[in-house]
């Protein structure tokens, strides 16, 4: 299975429920399933920011969250970003929690810095937040895949969140390796 963003953290799901089905898994920049609420503030204290510093921002955000859904009358609860979030929230507790199958699993990630000018932080260099955020996410993210015996971890300095637009070689590349890694896998296990 191969996944991009948020449906990384669906792949990753599915794979504890139905793990004889899969070959590998490939997921693409994915939704940061191994986040928690303490994690979250990492980076923030690596770009010099103190633990009142970090409360204040993150009630402000969470007001300014809230302003914006009760000034919309059209705005929809099941927007993406919204899932995620909640999600966040319960801290993607059910995947943390759960195994990986012994499958190859390929983690894909982008490292370009393109968010959006109208996107950007105003409080805080968001472009340096951004490779604190990186770093955190890629140690967390090596861990997940060293409980795997085929797991592999690509970071292309190239691409931004869409990897597979970016660099669709790449992801190609990754799907082969997958591929040959599970038949491998298999014939070790019939002999």
């Amino acid at each position: 299975m191969v996944g991009h963003s948020l449906g990384g953290a669906y792949i990753r799901s599915f794979a504890v429920y139905y793990p004889e089905i899969l070959a590998g898994l490939v997921i693409i920049d994915p939704a940061d399933f191994t986040q928690t609420k303490e994690n979250d503030r990492l980076p923030y204290l690596d770009i010099g920011f103190t633990q009142e510093m970090i409360d204040s921002l993150f009630l402000k955000n969470a007001i300014k969250d809230s302003i914006r859904k009760s000034n919309n009358p059209n705005y929809l609860k099941r927007r993406k970003t919204d899932v995620l979030q909640m999600m966040r929230d319960s801290e993607f507790e059910g995947i943390r929690n759960s195994e990986l199958p012994n499958i190859p699993v390929h983690i894909l990630v982008g490292g370009r810095y393109d968010t959006p000018l109208r996107l950007r932080a105003t409080e805080y260099n968001d472009s340096i937040y951004f490779r604190a955020k990186w770093k955190h996410r890629v140690e967390r993210w090596t861990e997940e895949i060293l409980t795997v015996d085929k797991g592999m971890l690509f970071y292309s300095g190239d691409a931004g969140h869409f990897v597979h637009w970016d660099n669709p070689e790449l992801v190609i590349s990754s799907i082969r390796i997958v591929l040959q890694d599970y038949e491998l896998m298999k014939k070790g296990n019939e002999e």
